[in-house]
């Protein structure tokens, strides 16, 4: 599963910054194994806290409906 921006951060901070490049890469390195699904959780504010670090049941659950 790759990391989930930090809502509680501006859109533009390092750490989201920092994220992508990360997910980018953990979706690279894993393309070539077949028998691995790399998930993207949803980025949509609904599916997280209001601090928007965690994950609310509704954004694990469509999570888990991805693979």
């Amino acid at each position: 599963m790759c990391v989930p921006p930090r809502h509680d951060l501006p859109e533009g901070s390092c750490v989201n910054s920092e994220t992508k490049v990360f997910n980018r890469k953990l979706s690279k390195l894993m393309k070539p194994h077949n028998h691995v699904v790399v998930v993207m959780p949803d980025t949509d504010r609904k599916f997280y806290t209001r601090h928007g670090l965690h994950m609310v049941n509704l954004g694990k659950e469509e999570t888990a409906t991805k693979f």
